[in-house]
């Protein structure tokens, strides 16, 4: 993880987020994910970003106690972006961001990786 290109990601849009836990390969798809919850007026938090079973995991907190109607349409619209980056990264190899499938290995552990970096984990 390339902790200094994730920060400058962050930067750009000024949403609250955890250390990635990734491969800078997801980088990319990351970036587009918060530009597109930023655009859609998303002011929660990302809590928690991490690779899981060869994808990625990505945890909202955006939820208010007296949130208007707007709020919760506003949530509901970056939950869907989430899920769409989520799906989208089972195809993207996590080290480089080429495309990518999901792979394993004898240990049961999932990734997603180009064929170039498919003998590096698998």
């Amino acid at each position: 993880m390339d902790n200094e290109a994730w920060d400058a990601i962050v930067a750009k849009y000024g949403i609250p987020c955890s250390p990635a836990c990734c491969n800078s390969g997801w980088h990319a798809i990351l970036d587009s994910m918060l530009a597109r919850m930023k655009e859609a007026g998303f002011e929660g938090e990302i809590d928690d970003i991490k690779q899981k079973f060869g994808g990625l995991r990505v945890s909202v907190a955006g939820w208010k106690p007296d949130a208007t109607e707007e709020d919760e349409a506003i949530l509901a619209k970056c939950h869907e972006i989430v899920r769409e980056t989520e799906a989208n990264s089972f195809n993207v190899c996590e080290v480089c961001g080429a495309p990518g499938k999901q792979r394993g290995n004898a240990y049961w552990n999932a990734y997603a990786l180009c064929d170039d970096h498919a003998g590096e984990k698998t």
